[in-house]
């Protein structure tokens, strides 16, 4: 589920059964207009990255396509406007977003196994920035977003 940032629309992503056959479904992507209470459903859509981070910026949700005719990719909905931009390459798998660039999680040659490996891209899947890597092996379970002035104490 994500929240624009203007708390104007929430917007969330399930599956959806084909003829009331749950072994035959697809995603689908609603969003809902708090303020009006319109509900507008986008089929074979996925939220990503997953969360509040899917808004790009507060009138616009990010979404991965499915069976599409060539394959995954990601686009904007301007639900304002109804446009659809084309997006990075879905492969890229965004976790999160920093700033107006994705956050994309990357396994360069060199790196073998477990590592984990950070980079930042354009909206388009260009401009490749290092952000964070880990050389021990690790996994990416999660990404959320800090709320700013809001300081909380890492323990374990």
């Amino acid at each position: 589920m994500a929240y624009s940032k203007d708390g104007r629309w929430v917007a969330a992503t399930y599956e959806k059964p084909v003829d009331n056959d749950a072994s035959d479904a697809y995603p689908q992507t609603v969003v809902i207009d708090l303020q009006h209470g319109s509900v507008v459903r986008h089929p074979h859509t996925v939220l990503s990255p997953r969360g509040d981070e899917s808004w790009i910026p507060s009138t616009a949700v990010s979404c991965a396509l499915r069976s599409d005719a060539y394959g995954t990719r990601m686009q904007s909905i301007d639900l304002e406007i109804g446009e659809r931009t084309p997006l990075l390459d879905a492969s890229m798998q965004p976790v999160a977003r920093l700033g107006h660039r994705f956050v994309i999680q990357h396994l360069p040659a060199h790196m073998t196994g477990d590592q984990l490996h950070l980079e930042t891209v354009t909206n388009q899947g260009t401009d490749r920035q290092p952000l964070w890597a880990v050389t021990d092996p690790a996994t990416l379970l999660s990404v959320d977003r800090a709320v700013p002035g809001v300081r909380r104490r890492i323990t374990g």
